[in-house]
């Protein structure tokens, strides 16, 4: 993020409107705010921070009325204007944020409009402002820690453990595409899922018959062809239920048209009659209206011209009374127009005497501020001298405080060293945990391959070879047991063919051509009994034998599977115990690396962090109130040089009003301002 331009109105020192321009300053790759305690430093970061995400931690306190706190207390309104550039192609966002002060309640400040912006072909767009947090990339809690650091919070930044440091550069460098871990467990226990269902789906299919498959897709065919006609005869029967449904709405709208027109009809003497009242009325309008107009307009004139006779004959009686009065007035007056010279030099020392006394209420007046000026200028100098003391105060415990303080970046190093620690430790418990899991579950191979091999047919061939060559005897006996299949097949078709040579025999008579050899004479036919049950015997035996196909792919498949998984455990097994063997390792390395005197126990390490947190509290309090006294100082000195200049110009003021007053006074010729004293003029 790359600040542009931040426009200031109303917040904390800023009353007037203040605009800074950061291209200059951004353009130079470095630069500073640098200013005096209360200068409104921490003012623009914080104005910037609002601007951003609608919050701050100076005061942000549960009760706190911080719109009222934020907003400048001479000021009725209050604005925040911030541009800035972000992203690949520095694309400008805006945000701005507007309060007013309640015109009736002074401490009420209306709640703070936000809006954000952005430019697209230089047109400020409105945005909502989690795109503009979007835009950012930042969070709240990490904008504090990477951008702007409010004053005294450095130390959490130190503090962070590995978790949450962990996450905030996750996020500041957007590490999370990164991680598959969980993405491919997921994935690979899906599948495994899916395989399992899928291979029992398959178990319970059984073998696939070809003519079966046949015969049911010419069914599916043949209830496609139907379900076709069905859709047709249903498309044809919509569409005429459609054109009954047109024909019905037709017919109901035409019974409604005709009850109407029959209802109109019905109220046609009523309409004729009133059109012939609106006949008559227009005729009379029209040939007597304006008659009747002019008689109305004639009455009004004549009354208004009755009216304005009798004003004028009051008005003429008062002008002649006011006539009488000033001819009577002129008699009274005419002996002092005479004198009026004297009267006219008399009258202006009047005036100059009222001057006069003007200017000593003033002199009084300046006379009584100065007095209170000169209380005021006092009570402003002691009240200095008390506020640079605490002051002094203050920064003394400050520097006392500072001095007691423990290295944070020492205490930051060992707590790296007890986490690392403690995490190689954890690590080392979870690989013996994983080793001894691994060893119970080879034992539960080893005993379910016990029982697999307890299998009679096992029994039956460990005469020939031991357990590790189980496999091969399997496949020997497969192979033994299909040449069976063979044998019993190849009689079983010898006992079929003499079974159809029966048949033959039964249907051949005396006399009649044999159909395999063209004999008239058949001295011995052939009979035999014990076909059907030799044939049935045969049945039997090749049922036996694919059973036991059966069982010895079954038993070949769970040793197979057993085997793999002895493998993999046995793989898994030398993997954690190389880890486990290099945790120890690192164990041993990482305990020789602490080099420090102290804190080698943790609790004592936790009552350090405890002791300097809790001094940077104290700090921050003294230092929060370090800034008040420091900003009711310097108040309290611009208050004396005001007060000491209003002085100054109170003294001027009274000597110009005593000057004024004795050269009044030394004009007055005809009268002495005593004679009048007594009068109240």
């Amino acid at each position: 993020m790359i600040p542009i331009q931040l426009t200031l109105q109303g917040l904390y020192s800023y009353q007037a409107k203040q605009t800074i321009d950061f291209t200059r300053l951004t353009g130079a790759g470095l630069f500073g705010i640098f200013g005096t305690v209360g200068s409104g430093k921490s003012s623009i970061l914080e104005a910037i921070t609002f601007a951003l995400y609608g919050r701050t931690d100076r005061l942000n306190l549960s009760g706190d009325n911080r719109n009222y706190n934020m907003m400048n207390l001479k000021s009725r309104e209050l604005l925040i204007d911030f541009i800035f550039e972000t992203g690949r192609e520095q694309t400008a966002y805006r945000s701005t944020v507007r309060g007013r002060r309640n015109s009736k309640r002074f401490e009420e400040v209306k709640t703070l409009d936000r809006a954000a912006y952005k430019k697209v072909n230089n047109e400020w767009l409105p945005i909502e402002q989690e795109v503009l947090v979007e835009a950012i990339g930042l969070s709240y809690e990490n904008f504090k820690r990477t951008i702007i650091i409010p004053q005294g919070q450095f130390q959490e930044f130190l503090q962070l453990g590995n978790k949450d440091r962990t996450q905030m550069l996750k996020e500041l460098f957007n590490l999370e595409k990164y991680e598959f871990f969980y993405k491919v467990v997921s994935l690979e226990s899906k599948n495994n899922a899916q395989m399992q269902h899928l291979g029992g789906q398959l178990q319970q299919l059984g073998e696939i018959d070809p003519e079966q498959v046949y015969l049911c897709q010419s069914q599916l065919k043949e209830l496609e062809e139907a379900i076709g006609a069905q859709n047709r005869m249903l498309n044809e029967h919509q569409q005429k239920e459609e054109q009954l449904r047109a024909l019905q709405e037709l017919t109901h709208k035409r019974s409604e048209a005709e009850k109407e027109v029959r209802e109109l009809k019905e109220q046609e003497p009523d309409y004729r009659a009133l059109e012939k009242r609106i006949g008559r009325y227009e005729q009379c309008l029209y040939l007597f209206k304006h008659q009747l107009d002019l008689l109305k307009e004639r009455g009004r004139k004549k009354e208004e011209r009755a009216a304005q006779i009798e004003s004028d004959k009051k008005k003429l009686k008062e002008e002649e009374a006011e006539i009488e009065r000033i001819e009577k007035r002129v008699g009274e007056i005419k002996p002092a127009y005479e004198k009026r010279d004297e009267l006219q030099k008399k009258a202006a020392e009047l005036a100059l005497l009222l001057r006069m006394k003007t200017v000593e209420e003033s002199i009084a007046k300046e006379e009584i501020r100065l007095k209170s000026g000169v209380d005021y200028l006092d009570q402003a100098t002691r009240q200095a001298e008390k506020l640079k003391t605490g002051k002094q105060q203050l920064e003394g415990l400050i520097r006392e405080l500072r001095n007691n303080a423990p290295d944070l970046t020492l205490l930051s190093a060992i707590r790296s060293w007890h986490s690392e620690n403690k995490n190689l430790g954890q690590l080392l418990r979870d690989s013996v945990i994983e080793i001894e899991k691994y060893a119970q579950q080879e034992k539960a191979l080893l005993e379910e391959k016990s029982l697999l091999l307890s299998d009679p047919l096992f029994e039956k061939l460990s005469h020939d070879a031991g357990y590790s060559d189980c496999e091969r005897c399997l496949d020997q006996v497969t192979d033994k047991v299909k040449e069976q299949q063979c044998k019993l097949g190849e009689e079983e078709n010898h006992f079929l063919v003499k079974e159809r040579l029966k048949s033959y025999a039964r249907e051949l008579k005396e006399g009649k051509p044999c159909p395999l050899c063209g004999s008239t004479h058949h001295p011995e036919l052939y009979q035999s009994d014990e076909l059907r049950k030799q044939l049935q015997q045969i049945g039997e035996e090749k049922q036996a034998l694919e059973q036991q196909l059966n069982h010895i792919a079954l038993l070949s498949r769970k040793l197979s599977l057993l085997q793999s998984r002895q493998q993999q455990i046995r793989l898994s097994q030398t993997e954690w115990s190389e880890k486990s063997s290099m945790l120890r390792q690192k164990i041993t390395d990482h305990a020789r690396q602490f080099i420090w005197e102290k804190y080698r126990d943790e609790e004592q390490l936790n009552a350090a962090f405890l002791q300097a947190k809790e001094i940077q509290e104290a700090l921050t309090e003294h230092e929060k109130a370090l800034s008040k006294v420091t900003s009711q100082l310097e108040q309290e000195e611009i208050n004396r040089e005001r007060y000491r200049s209003e002085l100054e110009k109170i003294r001027t003021a009274l000597t110009v009003h005593e000057t004024t007053l004795t050269t009044l006074g030394q004009q007055l010729m005809l009268i002495t301002p005593e004679q009048y004293r007594q009068t109240g003029v």
